[in-house]
């Protein structure tokens, strides 16, 4: 028995107590019928709460003072089964989002994911997991009973949800991409949230018409509505070949060493040709 059904059986035990006056072992049936009808309809108690309290009294009556209990006069109210709240996948992804924590993040997902109890996902080990059974082994479950919970494998749902659609081995990704996408979308823009609250960002020229607090957050509204497009294909190199990489555009795009005039005191001097007349201006 868990503590906290330990804990919501002697609550039940005392309610009994306070309401019967009496000692315990000398009732019977009669007073625990009345005190059962008191609580059904005194429109404080819940069925559950009713139906933990039948359980507790049982058990005191039963194993502990090893009486007979009559369950055919007394017995428990039905209690409403409703449909579960399921979340969209969106849904599911806002609310792990916000989680900063990486170690809780990986918690709420495994518990989401397995559906397995918060005592049962402390008490996993890595050699639980049998990743080529694509199942977790249970250990310790509720009434320290074993159980297996199965594992999803790599892949997702296809787009019409008829059947399961495995990665290929030659694109074995973790996470599917357009999770990846929202996920890095998230973190830069939080990024540029935070480099705006510490005046770390400065608007000229046309980029004045967002520096206003307002129309900045416009702004970021409008990017946290917007499919963002992120690459997750396996770098070729090191950091260093792919900043080499990229610096050969913007090299080429933005000015060529012939236009550079000179370099001084942290400014640099360079010549504008306008196209249309082929002539050059200033420095």
């Amino acid at each position: 028995m868990s503590p906290r059904t330990q804990k919501s059986y002697w609550w039940h035990i005392q309610d009994y107590q306070k309401f019967i006056k009496q000692d315990l072992e000398n009732t019977g049936i009669e007073e625990l019928r009345s005190y059962f009808q008191s609580i059904l309809s005194d429109g404080i108690h819940k069925p559950g709460s009713v139906k933990m309290g039948y359980f507790a009294l049982r058990f005191l009556f039963v194993n502990v003072y090893h009486k007979e209990w009559a369950k055919e006069y007394l017995p428990t109210p039905k209690v409403a089964k409703t449909l579960p709240l399921v979340l969209s996948k969106e849904e599911v992804f806002d609310v792990l989002s916000v989680i900063k924590n990486f170690k809780h993040r990986t918690v709420i997902m495994f518990i989401y994911s397995t559906g397995t109890r918060v005592s049962e996902c402390i008490n996993i080990k890595l050699t639980d997991i049998d990743s080529k059974r694509m199942q977790i082994n249970i250990q310790e479950g509720k009434g320290l009973k074993q159980r297996k919970v199965p594992l999803s494998p790599p892949g997702g749902l296809s787009f019409d949800k008829s059947h399961w659609v495995h990665t290929q081995k030659s694109k074995d990704f973790f996470i599917y991409y357009k999770v990846i996408s929202r996920k890095f979308r998230g973190k830069f823009l939080d990024l540029l949230q935070s480099a705006y609250n510490n005046n770390e960002l400065s608007f000229k020229g046309k980029l004045k018409s967002i520096s206003g607090k307002n129309n900045f957050k416009a702004l970021l509204s409008l990017l946290y509505k917007r499919d963002w497009v992120v690459n997750i294909q396996k770098p070729f190199a090191h950091p260093e070949k792919v900043l080499e990489y990229l610096s050969r555009y913007v090299f080429r795009i933005a000015i060529s060493d012939r236009r550079i005039e000179k370099v001084e005191n942290g400014m640099v001097y360079f010549s504008i040709k306008d196209y249309k007349t082929m002539a050059f201006f200033g420095k």
